[in-house]
């Protein structure tokens, strides 16, 4: 018996008990290479792998592997087109320097500010530096890698949800395979059983065992 069951729903009149909690449950898992039956709860089916695991599809990881490219990618351009923080540091720095050289001439620290800001922060009046917005380009593929990333996350929700396949924990599934063959074993006991009583000939049973008489002479 292999350690593939398929979960499947009977009607409400042909629930029985969880194997777990004790209540009535229309859910089943179903092993077809030993005919198996296994009674649960959704509930049970969920985060619980000293139960049972998902046997999630090609497709599936497919999906998650897909998912997981379009979140760095999405994070990568997200990363290289914020604020450059090296940018800023060498822009104080230079600043600082530049003051304690030009400290007798004093010029206005407007002029200094503008002239030493980096190209991308400078504003017009030369006052703060300012964040560089982002290109049209920049933030179209932005918005393409999140729509795909999206769309990714989705159908891998999707496909998460509609699993229907499942394996036994090991020690779960070496307890199903333990009353597999306690089964299995008397049900050849009775066979032999049954056996041995319809090969039973009569007359080789009063050959070999003696059996009581019923007195001839009665008196009456």
């Amino acid at each position: 018996m292999n350690n593939e069951y398929i979960k499947r729903r009977v009607a409400t009149k042909d629930s029985q008990l969880c194997m777990i909690c004790q209540k009535p449950t229309t859910t089943v898992l179903f092993n077809q290479s030993g005919q198996d039956w296994i009674y649960t709860c959704e509930l049970h089916l969920q985060n619980n792998p000293q139960f049972v695991t998902p046997s999630y599809s090609q497709e599936y990881h497919d999906a998650v592997e897909n998912c997981k490219n379009n979140r760095e990618a999405l994070t990568k351009l997200k990363n290289n087109n914020s604020t450059d923080s090296s940018s800023w540091d060498t822009w104080v720095n230079r600043l600082f320097t530049k003051k304690q050289e030009n400290d007798k001439a004093k010029p206005k620290e407007s002029e200094i500010l503008n002239s030493e800001l980096p190209t991308n922060t400078r504003d017009d009046k030369g006052s703060n530096p300012t964040n560089p917005a982002k290109s049209p380009d920049i933030q179209s593929q932005i918005n393409d890698l999140q729509g795909q990333y999206d769309a990714a996350l989705e159908k891998m929700l999707t496909l998460q949800k509609s699993n229907k396949s499942f394996k036994l924990s090991d020690k779960m599934f070496a307890l199903r395979l333990e009353n597999r063959r306690e089964k299995q074993r008397a049900q050849e006991r009775k066979r032999r059983e049954e056996e041995n009583y319809s090969n039973t000939d009569p007359e080789q049973m009063q050959s070999q065992f003696s059996f009581p008489e019923v007195p001839k002479n009665v008196l009456k």
